[in-house]
């Protein structure tokens, strides 16, 4: 009986690949005899399987330019969400990460009530104005603009502490401009939930905070009892007590939205990594903001306020996204060497979970003349009709992206950066992990969207050294192969710069020796 179904089997497949051979332009009389037709199915079926299935890995891909870190007037920012959406979509992109300050606002308090008797400086945020308008409106203009994509996130302060006095004009905000931008937050809850400092009532650390709180209640308590009970003297120093005892529970409330207060010097990176953490659970992603810019000493509404560089910062957090590789101000921790490729060879040692992938962030503001498409993130994405949020968000999880500082005249593009076997036509690019098994064959290509000309120097760094510098003038374009150490897993980024203010950053493509699966 499965001998006769084999047979049925077999002669349906065999008229079905009659009928294909005579569609290819063959005959009825050229139709291979049976003894001859399973090998030739076979060879097909194996053929078509390729152009239906082609091997993973990069080919050509359709590149978005995208805008991300840019505020409107729901915070920082001088314009509102259609008229940043609209500028935007005049320059070409059409894809905007919105990130407006999640919460503006700084307290300082005195001793030993210090959440009662204080004083509070607050600016407009999303907190302020709420959520659910900033959702709100970001979702009416993009039904207006319907050929954008406008992705909401927020720009987040985690922390900041309070050193120096009030009493002597030495009292200092430290750490103020440490942002975090955390971006695809799509509803109401995630952003009324964020782990930061001054985010309203919450209940996600009451289990931390309450063994603070519990004894000033226990004392609430037993002071009341004491007022029914007592007479004269014992009863006013109840009642006192009584009072005591419930500001204290109020200023040590535990319904807050972070573990630590502006009065904790010590928390070092714990509500940063909070709010990753929070970022990761909630589907979102979570990028350090201009870690390198200039915010050492500044003034708010004449508070002083400090922020160093915080590179090193970057090495010891974990499982966030991203970085801000390029924005409007210089970064160093891209150079080879630096933080950057500390932190992915940590990745490549085992001793991270992820890679941490370079975005470009413009930090818009809508200040005067001030560009809009100065830095972009270029998104690698298969094609242009698979082009939509989740495959934007995805593009920049998986580090399918590259971050670009366009100069006045220029916008250079990166055609091609891309990793073969030199007995393999299948290519991966930025991102992904080819499995080598010979030495690995690069490819570069370089361009300028309107077809300019112009010098550049490129930088080629494998596993955090410089192994190649070529200077040159665009339109450029080579193959190569290069002899890796085969007993290490590793990685190739690019950076190239212009004379013109002309700056790119790749992120990087993997390889590996060792291991039998690729790409990420």
């Amino acid at each position: 009986m499965k001998k006769c179904s084999k047979k049925k089997n077999y002669n349906r497949l065999l008229k079905a690949w009659q009928s294909l051979y005579i569609s290819l332009g063959g005959t009825e009389q050229q139709v291979p005899a049976e003894g001859t037709a399973k090998p030739l199915i076979s060879v097909v079926l194996i053929i078509l399987f390729f152009f239906v299935f082609p091997p993973v890995g990069t080919a050509e891909k359709f590149q978005a330019d995208s805008l991300l870190h840019l505020h409107t007037v729901y915070s920082s920012g001088n314009g509102t969400v259609e008229e940043v959406v609209a500028k935007a979509r005049n320059t070409g992109d059409k894809i905007l990460f919105l990130t407006d300050h999640d919460v503006i606002r700084m307290e300082y308090g005195i001793p030993p009530f210090r959440n009662i008797l204080k004083k509070t400086v607050e600016q407009k945020s999303v907190n302020s104005i709420g959520p659910a308008k900033y959702l709100s409106e970001i979702k009416r203009v993009n039904s207006k603009y319907d050929d954008m994509i406008i992705i909401p996130g927020v720009e987040s302060t985690a922390h900041y502490f309070w050193t120096g006095s009030f009493f002597n004009d030495t009292l200092v905000s430290n750490n103020w401009h440490k942002h975090i931008t955390i971006i695809g937050l799509d509803t109401l809850e995630k952003y009324t939930a964020l782990p930061v400092i001054h985010n309203g009532f919450s209940t996600s650390y009451i289990k931390e905070l309450l063994p603070g709180f519990l004894p000033f209640i226990a004392a609430f308590i037993l002071s009341f009892v004491l007022y029914l009970k007592g007479e004269g003297t014992l009863r006013k120093i109840a009642l006192a007590f009584m009072i005591i005892s419930i500001l204290f529970a109020i200023n040590y409330h535990p319904f807050k939205s972070s573990m630590f207060s502006q009065y904790d010097s010590d928390a070092e990176l714990f509500p940063y990594q909070e709010l990753i953490d929070y970022a990761e659970k909630s589907g979102a992603l979570s990028i350090w903001a201009h870690p390198e810019s200039n915010y050492e000493e500044r003034k708010i509404d004449s508070i002083n306020i400090y922020t160093p560089s915080h590179a090193e910062d970057l090495v010891r957090s974990q499982d966030y996204t991203g970085f801000e590789a390029l924005y409007r101000d210089k970064s160093k921790m891209i150079e080879s060497g630096k933080e950057w490729d500390t932190i992915l060879l940590q990745y490549c040692n085992g001793e991270r979970k992820n890679p941490v992938w370079g975005v470009g962030g413009i930090d818009y503001h809508a200040n005067g003349d001030e560009r809009i498409d100065e830095v972009e993130t270029v998104l690698l994405i298969d094609t242009a009709d698979t082009l939509n949020k989740n495959a934007v968000l995805d593009a920049i999880r998986k580090g399918h992206c590259y971050a670009r500082r366009n100069g006045k005249e220029n916008k250079v593009i990166l055609q091609d950066f891309t990793i073969g076997n030199t007995e393999s036509e299948t290519r991966y690019g930025m991102g992904e992990l080819v499995k080598l098994t010979g030495n690995p064959e690069l490819s570069i290509k370089i361009g300028e969207k309107s077809g300019h000309t112009f010098p550049f120097n490129l930088e080629l760094i494998r596993n955090g050294r410089r192994i190649r510098e070529i200077k040159g003038e665009a339109p450029y374009s080579e193959k190569f192969t290069d002899e890796p150490d085969k007993k290490e897993k590793g990685y190739y980024r690019l950076i190239i710069k212009t004379g013109k203010g002309d700056h790119i950053v790749s992120n990087p493509i993997f390889f590996d020796y060792a291991r039998s699966t690729g790409g990420n």
